[in-house]
């Protein structure tokens, strides 16, 4: 079995846990930031694929290291939560 931390996106979309074109929200300093998720299992942000919702993170936090897994929600269908929880 893989580790969580070995589970990319792109699994997520394979296994049906995330969908393409799937909203993604990170909340930061009062601020919504919305991200969408690729085919190819990237993150698009701001006009920019992101190899990682960390990397999309990191932009959208002005360049702090961000765990994007722990930043990024999306909706399950009744609330937002947080992508970690689909690894």
């Amino acid at each position: 079995l893989p580790t969580q931390s070995s589970v990319m996106v792109a699994d997520l979309l394979q296994q049906g846990k995330l969908n393409v074109g799937q909203e993604l929200r990170l909340d930061w300093k009062g601020r919504q930031f919305a991200a969408t998720v690729q085919a190819d299992g990237s993150i698009l942000f701001e006009g920019k694929a992101y190899a990682t919702p960390s990397a999309a993170g990191q932009t959208a936090r002005n360049g702090l290291s961000t765990n994007g897994w722990v930043y990024w929600k999306h909706f399950d269908g009744k609330k937002w939560v947080v992508l970690a929880k689909l690894r």
